[in-house]
């Protein structure tokens, strides 16, 4: 992640022709820099921790438990977007969200939840893209706020 995050930076100084320094952003640059993942990006780190990864391999109460907190963060995140109107800044993040959403629903359309079947094909399906997606989610954030970023850096140099 610190490799990413450093090549995304360097390819922001080429980009932009900076060259070092004591370099201070641009008015509107600055103005964007309220970003979600200075906040998610923890609850989303913790949970990824706390995750089984694999619901059919442990208790079922402890895999249930983990889905509920990951379901419930991720539709917070998004509700979070949708409610800032940040839907234009956060695509990716956006997308993961849903996807992890779709895998939700599948979860709940099986009737996994509580059910003598939450081991079974539908269910571990459902709880493993979960378990999987919840990671990519700092990812995401990061991603779309450093495009973001070098966007808004490309229209203030043309403007």
């Amino acid at each position: 992640m610190k490799r990413l995050l450093g090549a995304v930076a360097a390819a922001l100084f080429v980009l932009t022709g900076c060259e070092g320094g004591d370099i201070q952003p641009e008015p509107s640059v600055s103005a964007a820099r309220a970003k979600l993942s200075e906040t998610w990006t923890k609850k989303f780190e913790v949970s990824a921790r706390e995750s089984p990864y694999n619901c059919v391999k442990v208790p079922p109460e402890q895999c249930r438990e983990w889905l509920v907190n990951i379901r419930t963060l991720t539709r917070a995140l998004e509700k979070t977007i949708e409610d800032q109107h940040l839907e234009r800044r956060y695509p990716e993040t956006l997308a993961q969200a849903r996807e992890m959403e779709r895998a939700s629903d599948m979860y709940g359309d099986a009737g996994c939840e509580g059910a003598d079947n939450e081991d079974g094909p539908a269910c571990s399906a459902s709880a493993r893209a979960l378990a999987w997606g919840a990671p990519f989610i700092p990812v995401k954030l990061s991603l779309d706020e450093n495009r973001y970023d070098l966007e808004e850096i490309r229209r203030s140099r043309r403007t």
